[in-house]
């Protein structure tokens, strides 16, 4: 599932986390199948905001994600 592999790659940026088109990039995701999955990760406490932001492709200031700690189930 989509939201399985994007968890599973936040887990391996480990604290410096990502962005949503970095998230995008690495996993050949278009925004719109990448960013309501984040969404559903962040709404049930699987991912938040590490308070820090990262220039995206166009310069815009983008907020970084990082995982809680809180496991994912299996069945995600």
């Amino acid at each position: 599932m989509l939201a399985r592999r994007i968890f599973d790659y936040l887990m391996s940026c480990d604290t410096d986390g990502a962005t949503d088109s970095e998230i995008e990039r690495a996993l050949e995701l278009p925004g719109n199948s990448e960013r309501p999955r984040r969404i559903w990760l962040v709404k049930h406490g699987f991912v938040e905001a590490s308070g820090e932001t990262r220039p995206t492709p166009s310069g815009c200031p983008a907020a970084v994600w990082i995982v809680t700690g809180k496991p994912l189930d299996e069945s995600c």
